[in-house]
């Protein structure tokens, strides 16, 4: 998953798929780590199908990764007043993280076509398992 997190309000929503590896969306739909989805299968004697279709419980594929990107907001706004800075320390904690440098637009094109050819190969190598 590559997401721009936008500020305090999306990162809310991906607080418990970071630390718990589960998610519950606005439709009461589930998703759930791997061995817990695995766990309910064989506790209940639950299938795939019904998990997904009588429950809307899901699995999160064990290969789940996460990347974020976030650019921290300016410290004034354009009317001189001080913004509020929602990239605190509390924040930060949720990732392991690592400062770069201002890129040249060539350089930014570059790491996201080589993230492109990895989902794209992520995603064939998945369809055919």
């Amino acid at each position: 998953m590559l997401t721009q997190i936008a500020g305090c309000n999306a990162i809310i929503c991906y607080l418990r798929l970071v630390h718990d590896r589960e998610l519950q969306l606005h439709d009461g739909t589930r998703l759930i780590r791997a061995d817990r989805f695995d766990e309910m299968k064989s506790r209940y004697g639950y299938t795939d199908k019904d998990l997904n279709e009588n429950h809307r419980i899901f699995k999160i594929h064990e290969n789940f990764f996460m990347i974020s990107t976030a650019t921290p907001p300016p410290a004034k706004s354009s009317a001189g007043k001080d913004k509020k800075q929602w990239l605190t320390p509390e924040m930060l904690s949720l990732f392991f993280y690592h400062r770069l440098p201002h890129l040249t637009l060539l350089e930014e094109m570059k790491i996201i076509k080589s993230f492109v050819r990895i989902l794209i190969l992520l995603t064939l190598n998945y369809a055919t398992v």
